[in-house]
């Protein structure tokens, strides 16, 4: 079986499963670990919105659709204060990104209780800054003025 029928074959598992861990797919599947999971890296950058969950009762799964934020869109505004979460990673791990971004967005939504001074109506934004040997991502939401209070775990980014 070539690669391509084998990642086809394991999208349509995963979207009848909705929930797995890395090792049962590795097990119906009969490979390694380790080439499962690069194989649902693979999955995610084609596009399956996929949620992994840590630790001993985590696994994976495929995000709802109300769960996705389906549009990007270019926005060219004045002075903007964002909050939300943030991670720094090496260039190389840049792949991460689409499996560590809808954890964060996720985590985000569920805490926009906790930031202050939130601009409505809502607006979630994603920000990337490249650097040559790292780079910085961010998943936000707009705020009216700087919080007295970060929530903890969160950051805020100012766009002059």
């Amino acid at each position: 079986m070539s690669k391509t029928q084998r990642l086809l074959e394991l999208m349509d598992r995963v979207k009848q499963k909705r929930s797995f861990t890395v090792q049962e797919l590795a097990n119906e599947f009969h490979v390694s670990y380790r080439t499962m999971w690069r194989y649902l890296q693979e999955l995610s950058t084609l596009g399956i919105a996929l949620y992994s969950e840590p630790g001993s009762n985590g696994g994976y799964r495929i995000l709802e659709k109300e769960e996705l934020i389906n549009e990007v869109e270019v926005i060219f505004k004045s002075k903007s204060i964002y909050v939300g979460f943030s991670f720094v990673a090496p260039y190389i791990a840049k792949q991460e990104t689409e499996i560590l971004a809808p954890r964060l967005w996720l985590q985000l939504l569920n805490r926009l209780n906790e930031i202050e001074n939130l601009k409505y109506p809502l607006q979630k934004i994603a920000l990337a800054q490249y650097r040559k040997e790292d780079f910085s991502y961010f998943v936000t939401v707009e705020v009216n003025d700087r919080p007295n209070r970060i929530p903890n775990g969160m950051t805020e980014i100012s766009i002059p």
